[in-house]
């Protein structure tokens, strides 16, 4: 369980963000792998779309909040990550469908992506840090 000092309704959505590139790096990684593998169908990893909801749910959903310490933990309104076979794949004539070029540029822009919140996540830090050493 997270220290409450250091938790913040921004670090954690930073937090499950960075935990969603990483698992697409990882993916990406076995993909490529297994670009002479016959039959290896690509996977993607999906996490964007419940994390926006997460950070801006819509007016008809309702989220638990906590009012006390003493409540119990609500956990994390976001889910893991889900990994999934890429769909609407060109398959070649020994049935893998991996794309060294796509998963190449996917690569390139999820470190790009991940370096960004690495960043932010430092500076959001350094902002507690201040605070804390009223500096």
């Amino acid at each position: 369980m997270p220290d409450p000092i250091l938790s913040s309704r921004t670090l954690d959505v930073l937090q499950n963000a960075m935990r969603g590139l990483s698992l697409r790096q990882q993916v990406i990684g076995q993909n490529m792998a297994n670009v002479d593998t016959p039959g290896y169908k690509a996977a993607t990893v999906s996490f964007e779309n419940e994390l926006k909801r997460a950070v801006d749910p819509s007016p008809s959903e309702l989220r638990l909040v906590s009012t006390d310490a003493a409540h119990m933990d609500l956990g994390s309104s976001i889910t893991d990550p889900q990994v999934a076979e890429r769909p609407n794949l060109t398959l070649r004539n020994d049935g893998n469908s991996v794309d060294v070029d796509k998963e190449m540029v996917d690569l390139a822009e999820t470190s790009l992506r991940f370096q960004s919140l690495a960043q932010l996540a430092s500076k959001e830090l350094a902002s507690l840090r201040a605070a804390i050493t009223e500096r």
